[in-house]
């Protein structure tokens, strides 16, 4: 890239004059997009967070319909395997899964639905934080 000083005669810029310190850093000019942009880096990219890797297979004694496993608002439709597999970062998670007997795609009255045998809820909860592989089977 190019840089171009461009300099006023207002400001008495010339050969012979060092640029004022106090002014802003140089600009790149011409703007490819139309806004100026500086010289100077960009900050540093954060470093990335924790990776996490969610897995286990959903076990149905009595069938009735495709199988689905949420994690949040990511949901997996399972094929024959029943395996679910998600890859996600750092955070607090619910995992839940269902057979939709319905045929309808989302988890209602008359699906076979996951529940928490500690306290009834329709997913457990997860709260992640470094880095690891955690297997959960689900059963319906």
């Amino acid at each position: 890239m190019r840089v171009i000083w461009i300099c006023l005669l207002v400001m008495g810029c010339d050969a012979n004059h060092p640029r004022d310190e106090s002014a802003p850093p140089h600009i790149a000019f011409p703007p490819e997009d139309g806004v100026r942009k500086s010289e100077e880096p960009p900050p540093p990219k954060p470093e990335p967070t924790g990776s996490w890797t969610l897995t286990g297979t959903v076990v149905v004694n009595e069938p009735c319909g495709a199988l689905f496993v949420t994690l949040d608002d990511q949901s997996q439709r399972l094929g024959d395997s029943r395996i679910y597999l998600f890859e996600v970062p750092d955070g607090t998670y619910r995992l839940s899964a269902f057979a939709d007997c319905n045929h309808n795609g989302v988890p209602d009255l008359g699906d076979l639905r996951y529940h928490n045998a500690t306290d009834g809820e329709p997913y457990r909860s997860y709260v992640l934080k470094g880095r690891g592989v955690i297997s959960l089977p689900l059963e319906l």
